[in-house]
């Protein structure tokens, strides 16, 4: 009976530690975030004003057919320019 009364003494205790610890991180105000341009500004790093679109261009595939960028619109594109010396 001791045995069981400990382990749900253990169990509420952590409960009660948990609900606390996440109340506190659930409860932060969100003033003390700083926005994504705040974080920019502080790196000096500058944002774009307006879109700029990659020029549309052509590209061969690695079975050798023609890929258009304009043909990829909506999808992820990552271009890799590389060569050896």
């Amino acid at each position: 009976m001791k045995l069981n009364t400990k382990l749900w003494l253990t169990l509420f205790v952590l409960f009660i530690v948990f609900g606390g610890i996440l109340t506190f991180y659930l409860t932060g105000k969100s003033e003390d975030i700083p926005s994504d341009q705040d974080l920019m500004a502080s790196m000096r790093i500058a944002t774009l004003i307006r879109e700029v679109k990659a020029p549309d261009f052509m590209l061969k595939d690695l079975e050798g057919k023609s890929v258009r960028l304009s043909g990829l619109r909506g999808k992820v594109v990552l271009v890799n320019f590389w060569t050896t010396w």
